[in-house]
């Protein structure tokens, strides 16, 4: 799988599981659960809901959303051939998880469509952050989206799960495992390169 679609396609459950994640927690009463309204339980204490919700899980949401709009927004900018279809970015992707991966979904497969016209533009340096913030989220916040296994080269199983990570100095290596035999595959990547 090309670094562009690889990183792209694990954005919707990246920020969907920030969002996720950054939602209040609920307590949950002795007689029973009610999910159609807030609970707060443990006697007296008096919480502020705003309190409760982590604000660095909502900051890098939030980063993340503006980094794929941003992009999303400089390609249909710059390529009028993409504006046809482009999907409607505006605010209140992220109120649920559910709307922030519907949105993301959206607009990735926009991008993925339209790659031809976004590689003409050589956005590398937007790209570049776009794809070290994917990353550095999915390892800080440990999220780990599933991609699709490929053939392995030594048992010959469709085992092998790619994922892309950070070189100490720069530049990016394509890191690969089968989950049959334990080999591992490392390709060293530049940045924009293999779209």
């Amino acid at each position: 799988m090309h670094q562009f679609e690889h990183h792209l396609g694990q954005i919707p459950d990246v920020l969907a599981m920030l969002v996720t994640l950054a939602q209040p927690t609920i307590g949950v009463s002795r007689g029973g659960s009610r999910f159609d309204r807030l609970q707060i339980t443990g006697g007296n204490e008096h919480r502020d809901l705003g309190d409760t919700i982590d604000e660095t899980l909502t900051r890098d949401a939030q980063y993340l959303w503006g980094l794929l709009t941003g992009y999303a927004a400089t390609v249909w900018e710059q390529a009028p051939e993409s504006r046809e279809d482009a999907p409607d970015l505006a605010g209140g992707a992220l109120t649920t998880a559910g709307a922030a991966k519907d949105a993301a979904l959206l607009t990735v497969g926009w991008l993925i469509h339209h790659t031809p016209a976004a590689y003409t533009l050589q956005l590398v340096e937007d790209e570049r952050e776009l794809f070290s913030t994917v990353r550095r989220l999915k390892a800080v916040h440990g999220i780990h989206p599933h991609p699709r296994p490929t053939l392995c080269d030594t048992c010959g199983r469709r085992r092998v799960e790619w994922d892309y990570t950070d070189v100490k100095g720069g530049g990016v290596l394509r890191v690969g495992l089968c989950r049959s035999c334990g080999e591992t595959f490392i390709e060293r990547q530049d940045e924009g390169e293999n779209r």
